[in-house]
């Protein structure tokens, strides 16, 4: 008990990012997209502009940006007045909402279409699970995460300092928890099918638990994570 609640964001953090490789294996696997994140989506928009092939996909895939942005736009602003563990339940009543509603959108629907509330719900995941321990980290894409992780191993053999170290484990630790969040999903993908989405539910109660474990209902506030120079001690998010 003593460890979840000395590790408690580390632990959340990697519960997300186990989260976030669920829903990413879940949208390519079974609506052909990577649902959470804006280049390939922005990129495929830009693609049909330019061919004329379809302005119909071209609208959906605005209402997927918007939808991503509002998000990241909501959760920005409720850290003005919420406090930061009241935003992580919400962000997980938020995630249980989409998690079902995208379970129950047919197969027969549009690709992009169906892929709405997993925007709009990772771009919530993103702006409130944005990093632990002092390292800025998403949890719903990879790519920055493997870059920090190598720069971490690189930088600590040569120097063995121990921040170099600490980023090495950290950013590796999110990309493991990312893959193994994929490997449940895509075995729950080929078990069950367009609903396997629902599985989802599975970390964000295991979530709650650890929450409620770490004593969140009585802890005192403390500074919350902020995006900046004083909290960043490599990277950025970007894909």
């Amino acid at each position: 008990m003593k460890f979840i609640r000395r590790k408690r964001n580390m632990i959340l953090h990697m519960i997300m990012a186990f989260l976030g490789g669920g829903t990413a294996i879940y949208s390519i696997m079974m609506r052909g997209n990577f649902g959470q994140a804006q280049t390939a989506n922005l990129t495929e928009l830009v693609a049909h502009i330019v061919l004329g092939e379809s302005w119909y996909n071209v609208f959906c895939r605005i209402i997927a940006f918007i939808l991503f942005m509002s998000g990241l736009a909501i959760t920005h602003s409720m850290k003005e007045k919420v406090r930061s563990q009241k935003i992580e339940i919400i962000c997980w009543g938020v995630e249980a909402a989409c998690i079902f509603i995208a379970g129950a959108i047919p197969k027969t629907i549009d690709n992009i279409e169906a892929l709405w509330p997993v925007f709009f719900m990772t771009g919530f995941q993103w702006g409130v699970f944005s990093g632990a321990d002092g390292f800025n980290c998403s949890t719903i894409f990879c790519s920055n995460n493997c870059r920090q992780a190598l720069y971490g191993w690189m930088d600590f053999a040569r120097t063995k300092k121990h921040r170099s170290f600490s980023q090495g484990r950290f950013y590796t630790l999110t990309v493991i928890s990312f893959y193994f969040g994929a490997f449940y999903a895509g075995y729950m993908n080929r078990l069950i099918g367009i609903e396997s989405i629902r599985m989802e539910i599975v970390p964000v109660v295991f979530a709650l638990l650890i929450w409620f474990l770490s004593g969140s209902l009585k802890r005192e506030e403390h500074e919350p994570f902020t995006e900046g120079p004083q909290n960043l001690r490599r990277g950025s998010d970007e894909l």
